[in-house]
């Protein structure tokens, strides 16, 4: 036989009891009362949470589980890859250097630079971006590389043209 008796604290605000252990486990059982709702045993001065009472261990649900907050991995940001830039920025220049001061031969680093780059953009694409440098790099180095070759024959055929000797400008 159970000697403890109980005085609860209602949704209300106002003291129920003295209740027996059996009552108050009617009364979380029909959902009246939670493991949160302020008892005290008649006779002490000091209130805690039913869920504190062994006596209602076997009522009340098993206390959860602490959550832990989850934890901001930052992304690796992506960036261009360095060879994609390069082999842009020499596509452009070959354009404008096509038949002059090398312009064969920057198309050429343009078309590697830009085919090394975009392999190594596909082969870690959570790291590198600049797909469409290297793309843009490659088509500039062809067009660069086309026009210079285009003007070299150009110059040859009018050298060949001339008796084999090359344009000489002379001044008036």
């Amino acid at each position: 036989m159970e000697s403890r008796l109980y005085y609860l604290l209602g949704g209300d605000g106002r003291p129920y009891g003295p209740a027996r252990a059996e009552t108050v486990r009617q009364w979380l059982c029909e959902g009246r009362i939670s493991g949160a709702s302020p008892a005290n045993v008649v006779g002490t001065p000091d209130w805690h949470p039913l869920s504190r009472f062994p006596d209602f261990a076997e009522v009340l649900p098993p206390p959860a589980l602490p959550t832990v907050p989850a934890t901001f991995v930052p992304a690796i940001a992506r960036r261009s890859h360095p060879l994609a830039v390069a082999g842009f920025i020499c596509g452009l220049v070959s354009l404008s250097c096509c038949a002059c001061c090398g312009g064969e031969v920057l198309a050429i680093l343009a078309l590697v630079l830009s085919t090394v780059g975009l392999v190594e953009i596909n082969r870690q694409p959570d790291r590198y971006d600049g797909r469409g440098l290297a793309i843009a790099g490659l088509v500039l180095g062809g067009l660069g590389l086309a026009l210079g070759l285009l003007g070299a024959g150009a110059g040859l055929a009018t050298s060949l043209a001339n008796g084999g000797q090359s344009f000489q400008f002379h001044w008036p």
